[in-house]
């Protein structure tokens, strides 16, 4: 075994892979009361009326 190279169980593997879709999903698709029911993607791409 080489303590160089990390190795990770398959467990960490799946919840790295939760953790990042939860991550995606909360910052991306997430819809928000405040941003008048858009999700923040959304509302950044709105563009600000004249």
């Amino acid at each position: 075994m080489c303590w160089l190279v990390p190795t990770a169980n398959p467990g960490q593997v799946e919840v790295e892979q939760q953790v990042s879709e939860y991550t995606m999903f909360y910052n991306q698709n997430r819809f928000q009361k405040r941003l008048n029911g858009r999700s923040s993607v959304e509302y950044r791409e709105t563009p600000v009326a004249s």
